[in-house]
C-alpha cells in the first residue's frame, strides 16, 4: 500500500494527475483493463490473487491489440533474469523498487501514447539513456 501511494505521488509529480487507478491485486488489474482502456499499466510483479506476470499474460491474450496498454513491471526482486522474465510475459518495460522519479519518467516517455503527447513534462527529470532501469 505504501509503494502504491509513493508511485501515485510520483505520477502526480510527472503531471499524471487524472485517470490514475490502483488495483489491489493482479485479478483486479486484469478486470480493470478489460472494463476500460488504459494507456499505461504499472504492474507489480508480486501481488496476491494473481501475480503481475500472470495478469500481464492474461491482458495480452484477452485484450484486443488496439486496446492493449503499455505495461511496465515494477518489482522489488531485482535479480538477474527478472527483466527477461517480465518481458517474456509480455511487459514492455521494467523498473525495480524503490521506484525513482527519473526512472519512472524514462519509462513513461517510452510509452507510445504518453511519450508522443507530452504527458510527461520535459523538465520532470533528466535521465542518462545509457543507464539501465533495473540498476536502481
Amino acid at each position: 500500500m505504501i509503494n502504491q501511494k509513493v508511485t501515485v505521488a510520483l505520477l502526480a509529480r510527472l503531471g499524471c494527475r487524472q485517470g490514475v487507478d490502483v488495483a489491489a491485486n493482479g485479478l483486479e488489474a486484469l478486470q480493470a483493463v478489460q472494463q476500460r482502456p488504459y494507456d499505461v499499466v504499472l504492474m507489480d510483479v508480486h501481488m496476491p490473487e494473481m501475480d503481475g506476470l500472470a495478469a500481464t499474460r492474461a491482458i495480452r491474450e484477452q485484450v484486443s491489440q488496439e486496446r492493449r496498454p503499455y505495461i511496465t513491471a515494477i518489482t522489488a526482486a531485482a535479480m538477474q533474469g527478472d527483466a527477461e522474465q517480465c518481458l517474456a510475459a509480455g511487459m514492455d518495460a521494467y523498473v525495480s523498487k524503490p521506484v525513482r522519479l527519473e526512472n519512472l519518467a524514462h519509462v513513461l516517455a517510452g510509452a507510445p501514447l504518453l511519450g508522443a503527447s507530452g504527458a510527461v513534462p520535459e523538465n520532470a527529470a533528466t535521465v542518462d539513456p545509457e543507464r539501465t532501469l533495473n540498476s536502481l
